[in-house]
């Protein structure tokens, strides 16, 4: 079996995601830890979609193309506290 067009195996993730995809996201190409955090652990990028549970959020997870191979990614629920870019007087 021949390796996958990574830039199709996104794109072909992204497109099953559906109107539950929020922000397609950005590879991050600069990084610095700040404060204490966990070894081995390495940001890479993001998307953020909307589901109807963290389960189903893992199961969407675990479809995507980074989980091919040895690869893994972080989940994480966001709780909206701000919206927009102004801030409270």
């Amino acid at each position: 079996m021949g390796v996958r067009d990574p830039m199709k195996a996104w794109d072909d993730w992204f497109r099953s995601l559906g109107s539950s995809l929020i922000d397609r996201g950005n590879p991050i190409v600069a990084r610095r830890a700040i404060g204490s955090c966990g070894p081995g652990t390495e940001l890479g990028g993001y998307t953020v979609f909307e589901t109807d549970s963290f389960e189903n959020a893992a199961a969407i997870a675990a479809d995507c193309p980074f989980m091919e191979g040895d690869g893994g990614v972080e989940i994480g629920e966001l709780t909206i506290i701000n919206r927009g870019t102004e801030l409270a007087d």
